[in-house]
């Protein structure tokens, strides 16, 4: 199972929806050449330019993203908890009219890392997630306190596996019941896939860094490792009933 990260390289609404309906779980597509921006977004109550032309769809499971509480108090605009009702009140907006069995919501919250012990930021997140009939997530693109992310009750923890550097207890921190959307580029970004885990690009997909071509590389290659990964599970689940 695989879905996207945020951004995407395309200049068209229309080709963009198309990309992401592909995936198992579509997701909201981030535009930055048509405007969007995720955190500046949220302050000037501005919807995605994508939004309209995806709620047009019916979805088994559907995923949408908002800029989280840390990364809006680290831009020294917020207070935590002014955060808190910002982020709540876009998601508001996200959400209304968009027809999905399952949502999945993620935070983006790059940069866990650098934040100060004492700041509650678990409050902060359950004080979102619990405003909304959701799955929870979270997104970080570098390194975190693994250990207390993953207890904080999230239900999805989506990481760049290209780029941090995860512990060696980091298999421990998994009994606290959070699966990983694994950001990949090659089988061997996957160090520790279990089952209901999910395959994501590593970090989106900027027009920064990517062109509109590269949409179709990404959703091949996550296509490819989707299955290869389901191939040898079968191969193990085999294995292991012959023995």
């Amino acid at each position: 199972m695989f879905t996207q990260i945020g951004s995407s390289p395309q200049t068209s609404v229309r080709l963009a929806i198309k990309d992401r309906l592909r995936y198992p779980i579509p997701a909201l597509p981030e535009l930055p050449l048509l405007g969007d921006s995720m955190v500046d977004d949220i302050g000037q109550s501005r919807k995605p330019a994508g939004l309209q032309k995806f709620k047009e769809n019916e979805f088994s499971r559907a995923k949408i993203q908002c800029a989280g509480p840390v990364t809006l108090f680290r831009t020294g605009k917020y207070s935590l908890d002014d955060a808190v009702v910002a982020a709540c009140e876009y998601i508001k907006v996200l959400l209304d009219g968009l027809c999905a069995d399952q949502i999945i919501l993620f935070l983006d919250e790059p940069g866990l890392d650098k934040l100060p012990v004492e700041l509650d930021y678990e409050l902060a997140w359950s004080s979102i997630f619990d405003e909304f009939d959701v799955t929870s997530g979270i997104h970080t693109c570098g390194d975190a306190n693994w250990e207390r992310l993953f207890r904080s009750g999230v239900n999805i923890i989506s990481l760049d596996a290209t780029r941090v550097n995860l512990p060696v207890l980091f298999p421990e921190y998994r009994k606290y019941g959070a699966v990983v959307a694994w950001g990949v580029q090659h089988m061997r970004d996957i160090r520790d896939f279990q089952k209901g885990d999910l395959l994501t690009y590593p970090c989106g997909m900027s027009p920064l860094a990517y062109k509109p071509i590269d949409c179709e590389i990404a959703f091949n290659k996550l296509n490819f490792l989707s299955q290869r990964l389901l191939y040898e599970s079968n191969f193990v689940r085999y294995n292991a009933h012959a023995i």
